[in-house]
């Protein structure tokens, strides 16, 4: 398998603290971009973080500058990033989601889909309710 087979996409989304200044905001994202890129990532997009409330507490803050950040990595990049994020002050929580793991999912689903329509379509004579049937119990 080669190199760019392994390579995988990636959102991360992250809350700052609200201690952050607004004119720091940019250095703070900057410097994020940073660690994804020097664990050997590629940053393909970027949301600036907004000041938003939080349903619960989080490090006893109600508030907290909510941002993410698209990237592609290989997947062994991604633990380096999580070890550096952790000891990071200023991140109060951060998710990494394969990216590409839920692009394949929706796409799966919507195969699904469309096998379920065309097997309803072609019931040859039986029932509506007895071809739905046999096709919800496999």
């Amino acid at each position: 398998m080669s190199e760019a087979e392994t390579i995988n996409k990636y959102e991360m989304a992250y809350l700052l603290s609200p201690e952050v200044s607004e004119e720091n905001l940019d250095l703070e994202t900057t410097e994020l971009q940073k660690i994804i890129r020097e664990s050997g990532g590629e940053v393909t997009e970027s949301l600036n973080p907004k000041k938003r409330w939080l349903s619960y507490e989080v490090k006893k803050q109600r508030q907290a500058y909510f941002g993410f950040i698209l990237f592609k990595i290989q997947s062994e990049g991604i633990g380096k990033i999580k070890s550096v994020l952790s000891l990071h002050k200023k991140i109060m929580r951060f998710l990494i989601v394969n990216y590409s793991e839920i692009e394949l999912k929706n796409v799966s689903d919507a195969n699904k889909n469309i096998d379920i329509n065309s097997e309803l379509k072609s019931t040859n004579g039986q029932s509506f309710e007895k071809k739905l049937e046999s096709i919800l119990n496999g």
